[in-house]
């Protein structure tokens, strides 16, 4: 027996519903990405960011303000 082609695939593909269609594409793409791509290293915000941003800089200071005003404007839209 031959391996599967392309057209065997689709053929089999195309008896799923177009939910399972999604998932089969989603899961194909993942072990593609897996395999074929290098593992995505984090990044280090602080190398970034250093000299850009003030080493004193509050960073839970600045979200609670924006925060605040974020909560203004709801208040303001709701009336």
């Amino acid at each position: 027996m031959s391996p599967p082609t392309l057209a065997d695939v689709e053929q089999l593909a195309a008896q799923l519903r177009p939910d399972e269609q999604l998932i089969l594409v989603e899961h194909l793409a993942m072990r593609v990405r897996q395999t074929v791509l290098p593992p995505k290293v984090p990044v280090d915000l602080r190398g970034i960011l250093k000299g850009l941003v003030p080493e004193d800089f509050d960073v839970k200071a600045a979200l609670k303000e924006i925060r605040s005003e974020w909560l203004e404007e709801l208040d303001e839209i709701e009336g």
